[in-house]
């Protein structure tokens, strides 16, 4: 078996602040939602094809579960969509944390061989 490295991110809600009618609650941080709408930021002025490549990759965020192992080619696109967005704000620093602090981890996979 040989292995691959992948980046590990997680996509555990995590609590924020907000104020709604002028009180202070706190409510969970939606991370898939929130990975998935940088993704198509506008910062990103993506081509057909990179919508597409973009589109696939938060379909699979969503339909993770608490974390996701990212081939190196999704994580530098989602990487990347993360540089070039603008729109941060105080909530979202945890969220800027999981992607460009994930952690890099071996995964054994299964080669096939083509006959």
């Amino acid at each position: 078996m040989a292995t691959e490295k992948r980046m590990k991110v997680v996509l555990k809600s995590y609590p924020v602040k907000i104020v709604e009618d002028g009180k202070e609650k706190e409510v969970p941080y939606d991370v898939k939602k929130s990975l998935s709408a940088v993704l198509f930021g506008p910062d990103l002025n993506l081509g057909i094809r990179e919508a597409v490549k973009n589109d696939a990759l938060a379909s699979k965020i969503e339909q993770a579960v608490d974390s996701i192992l990212l081939s190196l080619e999704d994580y530098s696109i989602l990487r990347s969509a993360f540089e070039s967005f603008t729109d941060y704000d105080r909530n979202s620093v945890e969220l800027i944390h999981r992607v460009i602090d994930a952690e890099e981890v071996s995964v054994e996979v299964n080669e096939l061989k083509v006959c």
